[in-house]
């Protein structure tokens, strides 16, 4: 994007950050769903032992999930923040960056202070900041660089959503079913519930993608597989 900016190629930039974008959504928007619907065995699976009570697992869990309802918003912020540094602006994420924290002041005050609201509230103080941050920020970016795709940007967030979704509610049940069938106390119990869930919704979600003809999740792969092989 900064040889495109200096270059002068307007339509370049535009065509990097929205595909930049895209790819972020097709990947971090199912982990966030997976994140929510399967934080208890995760975090039981990780952390419930030695200090970590059984009793302190649906805290944690619980902020897990605050921080994953966030976790769409902070991916797609770093992507427009290293656009405007591509763009020789570092001073407007920056000043975005302060709007956030004031965000996360404030809300953390009004659910722990008002509402009453524990740990989890802080997580959700951090991904509402976040969602104020990716707002704003492509509000600026949008008047710096132009027009951002946006039909392909919504079109992309409209097949992801619904396939992430449904790649929830299969991971979730395999959780929970594995969970009824066997002693998900024991560890191992623990690798093969989260394992199950996880490879269940890996292949829900490709299955998904590729109805809903979501062309960036090829995109992605191909890309890993170059890595792997380079």
């Amino acid at each position: 994007m900064a040889e495109r900016w200096t270059d002068g190629d307007l339509e370049g930039v535009r065509d990097r950050f929205s595909l930049g974008l895209r790819d972020t959504i097709v990947v971090i928007v199912p982990a966030s769903f997976a994140f929510i619907v399967l934080a208890e065995p995760i975090v039981s699976l990780l952390l419930e032992y030695g200090w970590v009570r059984p009793a302190d697992v649906p805290v944690i869990a619980r902020t897990l999930q605050g921080f994953a309802i966030g976790l769409p918003f902070f991916s797609a912020f770093q992507l427009i923040t290293r656009t405007f540094y591509a763009t020789q602006d570092s001073r407007t994420p920056a000043l975005v960056n302060v709007g956030a924290a004031i965000v996360t002041i404030v809300v953390d005050l009004v659910l722990v202070r008002s509402v009453g609201w524990d740990v989890p509230a802080l997580a959700l103080g951090h991904a509402a900041s976040y969602v104020f941050a990716t707002l704003v920020g492509l509000i600026l970016l949008r008047s710096r660089i132009g027009s951002l795709d946006a039909r392909r940007i919504g079109r992309t967030i409209a097949r992801a959503v619904p396939a992430a979704a449904v790649t929830a509610t299969v991971a979730w049940l395999v959780a929970a079913g594995t969970a009824s069938l066997v002693d998900a106390q024991l560890v191992i119990w623990r690798v093969v519930q989260v394992g199950l869930a996880v490879a269940a919704g890996i292949g829900v979600y490709l299955a998904s993608a590729l109805m809903l003809g979501l062309e960036e999740v090829d995109e992605v792969m191909g890309a890993v597989r170059r890595r792997f092989r380079g």
